[in-house]
Parts: C-alpha cells; structure tokens; sequence
C-alpha cells in the first residue's frame, strides 16, 4: 500500500485543493495496476516524509501483523482509524485476487491467539430502537414521498437519531457517526464523508417541510397507535442562547431556567394527554402566553376535530376562555383568580385519596374546589423558604442603606425577586432630604396564608363530568411538563448555539422530531410494563455494541468477525417490548 498526492480544482476558481488516497498496486496480464482502497482526506498535521510510514502501518494492521517497535502515538490513532474502515467496509483486492476470500463456515478454524486484535467497538442499541421506531411510523418513506434523496434520507435520519441518542452540536454529531456509533451500519451507508455543513443543510431543508411532516406523524401515530384525540393539552415553554444570536425572534424576557441574561425563544407544544405531538409552533422569546392561542387554536380547527383543550392559568384569560368557546372547543383550565369563585353555591365535598372535592355546576360551566393536602404541605414549604430569605434581606437592606434612592432601588429589585411572597408585604419607608429615617414592613398573614393554603379551582366547559372526572382531566396537564422535560433534557433542547433564525427553528424542529420517536417508544415499553424513563433506557442500551475483531489462521489467511454483543436480560426485555429480534446485525466473518 502507499499514499498518493491528488490536487483539485473547483471550476471558476483559482484555489487548488489538496488530498491523498491510499493506493495498492496489483498485477495483471496486461501488466501492473494500481486502484484507490480509501480516500484519506487532507490528512492535516501529519508530515509528508511519514506517509510510507503510516501506509505500511495501516496495511500490518489490516493484515494483522504485529510490531515490535510502536509508531508516533498519533499516527498509531490514525492507521487503527483507517484500519477498521477498510475492514468494515470490506475493501478487499480486484477480482484476480477474489478467489481468496471466503465466508467462514461451522468448521472448527486454529487461529494465533497472539493475532487476535480488538480493531473497532461501536454503540448500537439505542440506534437500533430509534432507527427501528422511525421506520415503523413510516418517516424516511414519507421524506422520499416529498423528493429527499437517498443520501438526504440518510443524513435526516443521522441528524434525528443522533439528537435521540447523542443530543451535541454538529460537530460532535459529524464525530459520532464516524467513530462512536453503527448506524452507518444500521442504514448500509457510510458516514465517512460527512460535513457539518451537510447536517446544517438538511436541517435547513427538513424545517421546509414542517407542516408536511407534523401532520404526517399525527395521522400515522393516531392509525398505529388507535389515538381518539379527544384531549388536547397546550402550553409553552422558552429556551436560552448562549453567545451572540441576532436572529429577530429572540428576545429577553421571562426565563423558565432563570437564565434572564440570555436571550430567548418560546417553543408552544400541542400534545394529546398520552405525550404524541400535534402540532408546534415557535414564537419570540418575550411573547405574551396568552396572546399565543389564537395561532394554534387555528391549527387545530383546520386540522382535528373538536377536543378538549387543557390550558395552564397563564393562557386562561377571560378573552382566551371566549376564543375556545367561539371556535367550538371545551375547555379546562385552572382559574386565575381564587376571589371570582369564593361566593359559589357548592355541593356537598367529596374525598379522593387526599383531597377534598367540591363542585359547582351552571348549563355553561362546571367549577371543581380542590384542596390537597399534600399540595399544601409543598405550598407551605414553598412560602416559609420564600418568605425566610425576602425577610432576611429586607434587614439586610434596612441596616446598610441610608441613601432614600438607593434603599427604594434595591427594595424594588428584591420584590420583583420574591414576587411569590413580596406582594403580602406593606413596606414603608419614611425619610428626610432623601436620607432614610425609618423602614418598617408588615405581613397580611391572612391574605398569604389563603394563597398558600393547597387550594385551588378548575373550570371547565364538560358540565357532563362529574367531581373524579374533572380532577383527572386537569391532572392530564402534567404530561405537557414531562414532555417539555424530555424534549429540553433528554433530547437537548438547551442550549442553542445557533445564529440565523431559520437554523434555531431547525435545531427545534429536529428536537421535535426526536421526540416523536422517543415518545412513540415510551408508550410501547409502558404498554409492556416498562416504566423508565428515556435517559434510563438510553444507558440501558448503550452497552449493547457492535465489535470487529482480526485474527490469523494457522493457515496464513487474516480473519475477520463482525457480531454485536449478546444483549444483557433488560436490553432483551425492551427489544422484545418494541417486537425487535435480540440481534441488530447478523454476525459476519470474512476470511482473505
């Protein structure tokens, strides 16, 4: 083997690029040839006097030829690098040659043990579950039904299984799949070549289609998995940017991980109360929560039947409760506003584990009381944190501040940091030619206690439901917050280092995507009596590899298996939950 230098040039420019290939010549009855093994790219950082050096090592390590003095630790690194893909990708010899590779039978073989050599370990098990998921909801047929290429199919289903599996940057993604997973393998592709570039680009194109798409995944999801879509949950959650992102949706504003020094963007979710996507729409990072239900109410007129939307008290204006009821939906929200509903006739209380039920009922509305015990435990604790630490700092200001301005700046920013339990606080503040004489604070014991007291009231437009009913449907609500869980922490969501707006939309899409794919596969292994959560099944399987190993027969002839390791009892159970057979990939030995 040797190293060849080859030069390019693009047409319409001047710039002459640079590569090498490895080479092998071979003998034929029209004399010497010479044909490519692999293209090596630029091979940056390596000195040209050491690429005999590195094609004599690569070629001992193909053949399984020992050393007895090692190589410059880098150029060791590389020869493995390239070693294993000329195995995997089986680069053997022209036709002439051919007749010397065979596919190993049953028969027992006598082999060097000192030749057996380790040459790649890949993970393939959480590749295999999610590669397995998306073909079964039909994803990379439906990107070939909207003219994606093979190769363009191939690099979606890499940027959507790798944000499921390895959620990184590009970069780290480029990375991955050539070195540290099989689904090149999984796919009978090879990631060899792969940019960065390439994965912006195909981001760039799946957010094209996105409306395309999220409707496809509904309708294939509601067939596969028989979903009614009686119930719709909505709700919104924002993630920050770190560095300088100048795309015009972001903008400061409320942050949900307290990260006020980021700019933001706002990520609105429809889902079913079983986790399946719907529909996402992205807004700015300061928008107003309810002024987005407009947007997606008109989604779903378009799109479904009329559900139940459940909504969380920050979109349950008055104004929003009238839009879902003029657009033909019912409703169930949790009020705004305790005060509205103190004078309500209510019905008899009824008790559910440990909480106190009480209803009241119009032709229009239903109203459920509920007081929970342990909601109140938290809420008490909640306050008594809160109110300790404003409290504490309240006299801290108190003793340190003589300056009236000062004193009112720095009292204004601790209430807006304690806004929880700051607004039962009167504070007074006396002073003179703006020096501060006095500051004294009193608490509205009653007032803080009734917010804080694990009290709260449902309403709700099913008048057909009774009190069991209405707390179930509203509790429903939770699954939105394990979504918004799953698709920030599990898939990656956060942070986003993008800059262009359309590659912040497509970074969120692509997450999204993730997420049908893991959700669909949740639901099945709960189905099953699976309870983990994703990141737990994602370890799970991480163990569960593909290994290539070399070896020389006694008979001079290189060896070559390529088998995945046995699963271990759980990976067995959660493949047979998801109805995949134990073995991603039939074991494949090579003899040359």
């Amino acid at each position: 083997m040797f190293i060849k230098r080859i030069e390019k040039k693009n047409k319409g420019s001047d710039r002459v690029y640079t590569y090498y290939r490895l080479m092998e010549s071979y003998r034929t009855p029209n004399g010497p040839r010479q044909r490519k093994i692999l293209d090596l790219g630029a091979l940056e950082g390596i000195d040209p006097k050491d690429h005999k050096k590195l094609a004599d090592l690569i070629e001992d390590k193909v053949n399984g030829k020992e050393r007895l003095f090692s190589l410059a630790p880098h150029l060791e690194e590389l020869a493995s690098y390239f070693a294993s893909l000329i195995v995997k990708k089986d680069l053997v010899k022209p036709d002439s040659y051919a007749k010397d590779k065979r596919q190993i039978n049953d028969n027992c073989i006598n082999v060097y043990e000192s030749s057996i050599v380790a040459l790649s370990t890949k993970t393939i098990g959480a590749e295999y579950i999610g590669y397995s998921m998306l073909k079964e909801l039909g994803l990379d047929s439906f990107l070939a039904t909207l003219g994606f290429s093979k190769t363009h199919i191939e690099l979606s289903i890499l940027s959507i299984i790798s944000r499921l599996v390895y959620p990184q940057s590009e970069h780290a993604t480029k990375y991955w799949a050539q070195n540290i997973s099989a689904l090149d393998t999984l796919l009978s592709t090879s990631f060899e070549h792969i940019s960065q570039n390439a994965l912006y680009r195909i981001s760039d194109e799946l957010l094209l289609y996105k409306d395309q798409i999220e409707s496809y995944l509904a309708q294939k999801q509601r067939d596969l998995f028989s979903l009614k879509d009686t119930i719709l949950l909505y709700d919104l959650t924002n993630t920050y940017f770190e560095g300088l992102a100048l795309a015009p949706k972001l903008a400061y504003g409320y942050s949900k991980e307290k990260r006020y020094d980021c700019p933001l963007i706002t990520l609105g979710l429809v889902i079913d109360h079983l986790g399946f996507v719907k529909h996402t729409h992205v807004f700015e990072g300061n928008v107003s929560e309810p002024k987005t239900l407009y947007d997606i109410l008109e989604f779903i007129s378009d799109n479904l039947n009329k559900p139940t939307i459940a909504i969380d008290a920050g979109i349950a204006t008055k104004d929003n409760i009238e839009l879902i009821k003029q657009k033909g939906f019912d409703y169930i929200c949790v009020a705004r506003n305790k005060n509205s509903f103190k004078n309500l006739d209510f019905q008899e209380e009824k008790l559910l584990d440990d909480q106190t039920l009480s209803l009241y009922k119009t032709d229009e509305e239903a109203v459920l009381y509920v007081q929970s015990k342990k909601r109140q435990i938290k809420e008490q604790s909640m306050k008594s944190k809160a109110k300790t630490a404003f409290e504490e700092k309240l006299k801290s200001i108190i003793k340190r501040l003589k300056s009236y301005d000062k004193a009112l700046e720095q009292i204004s920013r601790l209430k807006e940091k304690y806004s929880l339990v700051s607004r039962f606080y009167t504070i007074d503040i006396k002073q003179e030619n703006n020096t501060v004489k006095s500051i004294d604070y009193f608490l509205d014991e009653e007032k803080i206690n009734e917010r804080f007291n694990g009290s709260y009231y449902i309403r709700t437009s099913r008048t057909d439901l009774d009190e069991k009913q209405i707390k179930d449907l509203y509790s429903m609500l939770v699954r939105v917050e394990e979504s918004f869980r799953s698709i920030k922490s599990e898939l990656g969501l956060r942070p986003n280092f993008h800059q262009k707006e359309r590659r912040i939309e497509a970074h969120i899409f692509i997450t999204t995507l993730a997420y049908h794919i893991l959700n669909a596969i949740i639901y099945r292994l709960r189905s099953k009596g699976i309870h983990y959560s994703f990141s737990t099944i994602r370890t799970i399987m991480s163990t569960h590899t593909l290994n290539t190993i070399s070896l020389k027969t006694k008979d001079d002839k290189q060896m070559y298996i390529s088998s995945c390791t046995q699963p271990q009892e759980i990976q067995k159970q959660i493949y047979e939950a998801l109805k995949l057979k134990p073995v991603p990939i039939e074991r494949k030995s090579i003899i040359k």
